[in-house]
Parts: structure tokens; C-alpha cells; sequence
């Protein structure tokens, strides 16, 4: 009962700006989702943006700049954005090629020569700048001498052009990952880095020049001034204590791949920019640095990737064509993501991410768009005890179901923890994915099999524990 009366307060003094919009949108179920899932995973700030018709129509902000500050967050509180900046990259690599300083179809190797060994060199000539940003270059995850980053800490130095480089000189590429995706923050750095080159600024003066200053993103940066700083969110650990501190990361050269600051009302610009470039792409073929998703690659049948940029179908409703990008720090977290066809984009932003931040995103996507969410009811910790375990599936990966009072919780590596949802006594759903789990029991009420079901396939995890 408790529960009930806090969210009904903390619907009746919101901190929401509106603005006309001509949709009614059901803010107030949005609003419960948000301040249900602060209550429960105990979240220090989170901040959400609703675009629609080319304006930001609604603002809707919850916690405080740090803990116990009294100062509440806001559309112009700071937050790193993680891997969203990726997109920001291919907007400035876009920029360069339209003004002739490179070519997205040039071979690495042209933009690598005089930095690394002859030798070296020669695995690159085969990795087109296209195949980089998409992801599809062979590219390990990350460089070797990246710093370190133990129990989700902030990274701390940077990644530097000499360890970059000393990197590049003595990886070996994955040629059976060449042409395939596999998602690399090295990749990005030596983006950043190649823009860097041939155009003689640095990473914050090229930010500033074909995106900050033309959008009028004022507050946008790569900066950890004490000026900026002092605009931006305390983050804080993501897992089991969201109330250990943490800091913004220092990623050096890896900013291009995660590394950006901004803000609800920066990023409403730049939505709404890019949108605007889309329908123009779409209606005339008027080509601009903003289309990051001219040219993709099928990651699969719902998902492609274009240049730092995710195109997919909603797996709820595969009608609906979203685009974006998230990103996560181990405390600062993004999602970015906007809706073509409906006119509508959703922008998120918190001090502490994993665990359930996508499904937040999903359901409140679900409530914009009028994708009905998934009916639930309540069951007895007895059902859920019968179910716990940990369950193997025949690629090796494994899961984990446990009990948290009379919920289900799932952990899977990767994922983090996340609440599964009854709909009935033997079916439980993810609210954030297009999947549930499904439990048949023999004559006797035991556990015979577990079924997991993705967008309609099947697969037969086995419980080994």
C-alpha cells in the first residue's frame, strides 16, 4: 500500500515540462513506469525526453544532481552518453568526406601510414573506413592497452594515441569477423582518431564545429572542466549498490566511441535535426551527414547497423521502424532512439544504467507508440521457488532464475539482473524484450522442461543446477 500512495505523490508533483503537442500521449502511465523503476532499483536521477513533431514536447526528470544534494536533476543536467557517441563520430566523418578530406570506401591503411610499421599495415588495406563504422572490420572490442576498468570503476588516464597505435601495430585482425558484425570500441577510437588526422583539429573542435555550434547544442562537449562538471549528474555503480559513487569517464582517444556530455535539451536538437535530414533522405534522396542509416548492414531479422547507428523493426510490432543508438558506462547510460513513420523520438539519460534501463526504454517506447504491454498477475513465492535454477542452453550460455521476494528475477551475463513478469502460473515475460519463459510441469506439478520463446522461436534451455 505503501508503494501505491509514493508513486500516486510522486505523480501529483512531477517535475515535467510540456509543451503543445498534437498526439495525446499517456503521460501518466509513462510516468509511473519511470518512478516505478527508480523506486525499485533504486536509481539516483534519471531524465526523459518525448519528441514529437519536431519539438521536445515533454521533460520528465526524477533525483538529484548527487544524493542527499537537494539539488534536482533537470532537461539541462549533463550526463555522459556512452556508446550514443558513436553516432556523433560517423556525423563528423560524414562531414569530412562531404568536404573532401576523406572517403568512407578508402582503406584503413591509407590513414594509418606513417603510424605504425610496414608490416602491420598490410592487414588494414583490406578494411574500408565503411566497414569500421559498421562495425564489420575484424576489430577486437577493444584495444589491449586500453586502461582497466575492475568492478564497473570509471576508466581513469584515457587510451592514448601511442597505446593505440602500439596496438594496432601488433593485433592481429579476425579475418573470419571481416564482413561480419562484431561490435568494437576500437574501431571508433581509430575513427576519432583518423578525423583527428586529416583534419587537424582535435576530437572537441571537430563536436563543436559540424554539430554542437550548427544545432546550438550549447552545453554539448567532451570536456571534464570544472565548469562543465559541476552541470553534470554524480553517477553512481550500477548491480547491487547504486549508492557507491563513481565518476565520468577519462577515455582519451576511446571519446569518439563513448566519451561525449550532453544533455535532454541538446539532444532534442540533434533529434530533431537528423529526423528532419531523414524525411528529406526518404522523399528526395537529398543526402546529408545527419542519414547515418543510408547504408546498413542486416544484423538480423528485425535489426540492421549503418554508420554508429542501429535501424530496426520494433519486435513487438513489427510495423514500427525505429533508429538509434544507447549507451552504457557502468553508471552513466543513454538511449536514443526515434520513430520515422510516427513522428516521435524518445530520449533517456541516468546517473546509474544496466540491469532493467533497455526495459524501461522498451515499455515506455510501448506507450508512445500504443503497443499494448503485457497483461500480468501476481503469484506465490511457492510457483516462483519451483522455477529457480540455473538453465544452459546448447550454445554453452547460461541463465539464471531466483527468487526476490514473489519476483522472478533472470540473470544472464551481459544483461545484468531483471524482473520476469507472470502472465500466467507457468509463463513469465520480459517487459523490455519480445520473449518469455515458459514452464511445462509433469503430473505431479514438477519441472519437466523449460521453454524459452524469442519473437516466436523456440529454444530448450536445460537446467543443470
Amino acid at each position: 500500500m505503501k508503494k501505491i500512495v509514493l508513486i500516486f505523490c510522486l505523480l501529483c508533483f512531477a517535475n515535467i515540462t510540456r509543451a503543445q503537442s498534437s498526439k495525446t500521449i499517456d503521460l501518466n502511465q509513462i510516468i509511473q513506469l519511470i518512478d516505478k523503476y527508480v523506486i525499485e532499483e533504486n536509481i539516483p536521477s534519471v531524465v526523459v525526453g518525448i519528441v514529437q513533431n519536431g519539438q521536445l514536447i515533454e521533460t520528465i526528470s526524477r533525483g538529484e544532481m548527487k544524493r542527499d544534494s537537494g539539488q534536482k536533476v533537470n532537461g539541462q543536467t549533463l550526463y555522459q552518453i556512452g556508446s550514443l557517441s558513436k553516432s556523433f563520430t560517423a556525423i563528423i566523418i560524414n562531414s569530412l568526406e562531404e568536404e573532401g578530406l576523406l572517403s568512407v570506401n578508402d582503406p584503413l591503411s591509407k590513414y594509418l601510414e606513417g603510424d605504425i610499421p610496414s608490416d602491420a599495415i598490410v592487414q588494414y588495406q583490406s578494411i574500408t573506413l565503411a566497414s569500421v563504422l559498421q562495425h564489420r572490420a575484424g576489430l577486437p572490442n577493444n584495444g589491449a592497452s586500453i586502461p582497466p576498468t575492475p568492478n564497473g570503476t570509471a576508466m581513469k588516464g584515457g587510451y592514448g594515441k601511442e597505446a593505440m597505435l602500439k596496438d594496432l601495430s601488433t593485433l592481429e585482425v579476425d579475418t573470419a569477423k571481416v564482413g561480419k558484425f562484431n561490435y568494437s570500441n576500437l574501431g571508433f577510437a581509430i575513427m576519432g582518431y583518423v578525423a583527428q588526422k586529416v583534419s587537424g583539429e582535435s576530437y572537441e573542435e571537430l563536436l563543436q564545429k559540424y554539430i554542437a555550434q550548427p544545432l546550438g547544442m550549447s552545453a554539448t562537449t567532451t570536456l571534464q572542466t570544472q565548469e562543465v562538471m559541476v552541470k553534470a549528474a554524480t553517477p553512481y555503480m550500477v548491480g547491487g549498490d547504486r549508492t557507491r559513487e563513481t565518476s565520468a569517464w577519462e577515455m582519451g582517444l576511446g571519446v569518439a566511441g563513448g566519451g561525449v556530455l550532453s544533455n535532454i535539451k541538446d539532444l532534442s536538437k540533434l533529434m530533431i535535426a537528423e529526423m528532419q535530414a531523414f524525411a528529406k533522405y526518404k522523399a528526395h534522396g537529398a543526402e546529408s551527414p545527419l542519414v547515418l542509416t543510408a547504408h546498413t548492414q542486416e544484423l538480423n531479422e528485425y535489426m540492421d547497423y549503418g554508420f554508429g547507428f542501429f535501424d530496426s523493426r520494433n519486435t513487438f510490432d513489427s510495423t514500427v521502424v525505429q533508429m538509434g543508438h544507447g549507451g552504457d558506462l557502468d553508471g552513466f547510460a543513454s538511449q536514443f532512439e526515434y520513430y520515422p513513420n510516427h513522428d516521435m523520438g524518445l530520449i533517456m539519460l541516468t546517473a546509474s544504467g544496466f540491469g532493467g534501463w533497455n526495459e524501461l526504454k522498451s515499455m515506455i517506447e510501448r506507450v508512445m507508440l500504443g503497443i499494448p504491454l503485457p497483461a500480468e498477475i501476481s503469484v506465490t513465492k511457492d510457483i516462483v521457488k519451483r522455477y529457480t535454477g540455473t538453465y544452459q542452453f546448447t550454445s554453452g550460455s547460461e541463465l539464471k532464475l531466483y527468487r526476490k521476494g514473489k519476483d522472478l528475477k533472470v540473470y544472464i551475463k551481459g544483461w545484468g539482473s531483471q524482473t520476469l513478469y507472470a502472465q500466467n502460473e507457468t509463463r513469465f515475460n520480459w517487459r523490455g524484450r519480445n520473449a518469455a519463459l515458459e514452464f511445462e510441469l509433469d503430473a505431479k506439478g514438477k519441472l519437466s522442461r523449460a521453454v524459452y520463446i524469442e519473437n516466436g522461436k523456440k529454444h530448450y534451455p536445460k537446467k543443470i543446477k
